[in-house]
């Protein structure tokens, strides 16, 4: 079965990319989404970071804008929250991969936004990352809720540059184009794996940007 890593910095349109993927019926992993479930209501985490960061409690939920702003204050904080969350996200990962090889599936993608930083990418067969020009991640960024552009500025420290990850990557896709032209992208990137199974750019990572 071919992983493929699919990642890139905040705002460059890698959820975008990655519902492309799932139109195409490849099965997508979503770390950021089951990170949110596990530290949701209900979830595995959940207790432990209420108890953990009382300063992020609004009643009795936990309150991510408050949370975001502390962890990306404090690296030590953060970090502690990483070690409360990241076991149960990389649980539901080989849950999520066991489950796509009984299913028999040729392919998957795991949506990791710090798949460099966390070193997913050995996980993987390859790797993708997805790049806009800065105006357009900068504009994408700011019109979050609660984003201010202090706190953009705390985030991006904590990710690898754009340009490291582009050249760590087997695969770039410039997400900063229409929707058509970077659906088209994705297109050939699906069918560069269907004919050529691996990567064969370069050692031991190469670099190509399909379509």
């Amino acid at each position: 079965m071919f992983i493929l890593g699919l990642t890139g910095s905040i705002g460059m349109g890698k959820t975008e990319i990655a519902k492309m993927f799932r139109q195409r019926r490849v099965p997508v992993f979503d770390a950021d989404a089951v990170a949110r479930r596990v530290s949701g209501p209900g979830g595995a985490v959940e207790g432990s970071i209420a108890r953990v960061f009382p300063d992020a409690m609004s009643g009795s939920e936990i309150d991510r804008a408050k949370l975001s702003n502390i962890i990306f204050a404090d690296e030590k904080r953060r970090k502690y929250l990483e070690d409360l969350i990241h076991p149960a996200v990389q649980s539901a990962e080989r849950y999520f991969l066991r489950s796509a090889r009984r299913k028999k599936k040729n392919m998957v993608v795991l949506e990791i936004p710090l798949l460099f930083e966390t070193k997913a990418d050995f996980r993987c067969t390859a790797t993708c990352v997805v790049s806009a020009p800065r105006a357009v991640q900068v504009r994408r960024v700011l019109k979050r809720k609660d984003m201010t552009r202090a706190l953009f500025q705390k985030i991006e420290q904590t990710q690898m540059l754009d340009k490291e990850k582009r050249r760590r990557a087997d695969f770039i896709i410039e997400a900063g184009t229409s929707l058509g032209e970077t659906r088209r992208s994705v297109y050939a990137l699906l069918h560069a794996i269907k004919y050529q199974g691996r990567p064969r750019w370069g050692s031991p990572r190469g670099r190509t940007t399909p379509g």
